[in-house]
């Protein structure tokens, strides 16, 4: 048996014979679990999820910079890609040690860019290398393959949101720009598309809104074209994501109004409710928030400009903010604040409902889902980054 102690929550679900049973508790009071019931590592309650420090494993042999992706295998080992030190390496908990991927380069077996790790299959993962505009296969042997340009359709030399394991990939066609002043044919919105290369097959899913980007422009020459470019990115880029679960529902999250679009495969659209997020104005203070957060995440870009296309409010989420759970629940990562600058997270059921939130620290967050565990990184003093892992029912 083991004890948990539960602050403030009414019902507590425990997962019993394939199902989760809701078992109310009085505020305050002692519960016992037995050990075949909830994971110590876990508690979901009325709301809220709690992942037990005490219970985490972490991978203390490996260290990274910036963990961007990864990817659980079927023997619980880990393809990892570390996108600042453009590396992907293959990691073993059970061992506590990881092995390196694959090579720099432009050769067979090599890639020049690290990108987004998209399921294919149980034992291996795809990867769009943006250097070398080619797609290339990682597997557990551990190798790196080119995928060749027949097999990918309507995929080759484009890169991809997501896909589902199964063959079918989320991808967006264009970009968005805010101009000012206008930049003449620039998109004001992208759409995003599912293609299926198996079946030669390119569907149109919906519209997604972006305001990341300022195009500045010169005066325009007598050719018709502008005498200078200036591109600025968003320090708080605000635009619609989107994600394809493993069973094929396809979940579109809103900017504004903010919500979630779920679609079944059968492309029957569900619109959520409108969410209540913080929605605070971009103060002075928030903006140091933000450059302090840059700062020790060793941004590349370094800090943002005064002059740089922030937001009005701070958005809802940000890049890169959305996960599968394992049962299929969305989650979205919130955008931090002054006052609350912890990583947080929102599980969103499939009609459009929050079901529960996890908060973490500063320091930890969550990169991904395996089929029942959560990994997550820590960052040290120094800004490097160790993997970790919990249990997840």
């Amino acid at each position: 048996m083991s004890n948990v102690f539960v602050e403030r929550m009414e019902v507590l679900p425990r997962r019993l014979a394939g199902a989760i049973v809701r078992i109310p508790i009085a505020t305050g009071v002692l519960i016992l679990l037995a050990a075949s019931g909830l994971p110590a590592s876990h508690i979901e309650a009325q709301g809220r999820v709690t992942l037990r420090t005490d219970q985490r494993q972490m991978l203390t042999a490996e260290v990274f910079t910036h963990v961007s992706h990864i990817r659980e295998l079927s023997d619980k080992r880990v393809i990892v890609a570390d996108g600042k030190e453009r590396r992907l390496l293959l990691v073993d908990f059970e061992a506590g040690s990881g092995v390196t991927v694959g090579r720099q380069g432009a050769g067979p077996q090599e890639y020049r860019s690290v990108g987004r790790l998209i399921p294919a299959g149980r034992d291996s993962a795809m990867m769009f290398d943006q250097a070398t505009r080619r797609w290339v296969r990682i597997t557990g042997a551990p190798s790196v393959d080119v995928i060749s340009a027949n097999q990918l359709g309507a995929l080759a030399g484009r890169g991809a949101l997501d896909g589902d394991g199964r063959g079918r990939f989320l991808a967006i066609v264009g970009r968005a720009t805010t101009e000012q002043p206008p930049l003449p044919g620039a998109p004001d919105s992208s759409t995003l598309v599912l293609i299926s290369p198996a079946a030669a097959r390119t569907d149109t899913i919906a519209w997604l809104e972006e305001r990341a980007v300022r195009v500045q422009t010169g005066a325009i020459t007598a050719e018709g074209r502008p005498s200078s470019l200036r591109i600025q990115f968003s320090p708080l880029p605000a635009r619609d994501q989107a994600l394809i679960t493993r069973d094929g529902w396809i979940a579109i999250a809103r900017q504004a109004p903010h919500r979630i679009e779920w679609i079944s495969p059968t492309r029957q659209r569900t619109v959520g409710p409108s969410l209540a997020f913080d929605n605070l104005p971009l103060t002075a203070r928030e903006r140091q928030a933000v450059r302090a957060r840059f700062e020790r995440a060793g941004s590349a870009k370094g800090r943002p400009a005064d002059d740089a296309p922030w937001p009005e409010r701070l958005p809802p989420f940000l890049d890169d903010a959305l996960l599968e759970a394992p049962d299929g629940r969305l989650v979205l990562a919130r955008t931090p604040t002054a006052a609350n600058p912890g990583n947080r997270y929102v599980f969103i059921e499939r009609t459009g409902r929050v079901g529960a939130t996890l908060e973490l620290p500063p320091t930890e967050r969550v990169v991904g889902f395996g089929a029942a565990t959560v990994y997550t990184v820590v960052q040290d003093d120094d800004g490097l980054e160790r993997l970790a892992r919990y249990r997840w029912p």
